[in-house]
């Protein structure tokens, strides 16, 4: 198993169900240790409602019945990751929009030879832009923490995993 583990139940049999949710939303079915089934994009689990021992099974993962409230669990899992993923694209334009103002302060700097009023008031806006977006970035960092945390975390995995390649 290497997603996350986003339910645990045991069948009536005693056997261990779990479903993983990989970072893109995918989940993997085990039965005891064993895949057994996969794929169900984001949002997308087979309807069948059949009543086994008295539960009701309104979902299924492949060949894995899930109650109404199990599904609750998983669909609830895969919003948070949908969400997660919202903020890291925000958080990213929002470095984008750093990177295009200093790009644009760059190309400035090469094309002025000479600075006229025009080219200080323009120096001047470029700057304001980088500050603004700088400000931003800040002030998403400060509202959203877990998110800078998970990039930061997924970057020092990433280095630790390729120190020796």
């Amino acid at each position: 198993m290497t997603g996350q583990q986003i339910l645990t139940k045991t069948t009536s049999k005693g056997q261990t169900v779990v479903v993983e949710m990989d970072e893109m939303g995918w989940l993997s079915g085990w039965l005891d240790g064993q895949r057994i089934s996969q794929g169900s994009a984001l949002g997308t689990l087979g309807k069948a409602a059949v009543t086994v021992n008295g539960q009701t099974y309104t979902h299924t993962l492949g060949k894995l019945g899930f109650t109404t409230a199990e599904a609750g669990t998983i669909y609830a899992a895969q919003a948070a990751l949908r969400q997660a993923n919202a903020l890291r694209e925000d958080r990213r334009s929002l470095v984008a929009s750093i990177r295009f103002a200093m790009d644009d302060e760059d190309a400035f700097a090469e094309e002025s030879s000479s600075r006229s009023a025009t080219d200080l008031d323009e120096q001047a806006r470029i700057a304001a832009m980088i500050e603004a977006a700088q400000a931003a970035l800040v002030a998403f960092d400060a509202a959203h923490p877990e998110v800078r945390e998970a990039i930061r975390a997924e970057r020092t995995e990433s280095a630790e995993r390729h120190i020796w390649d």
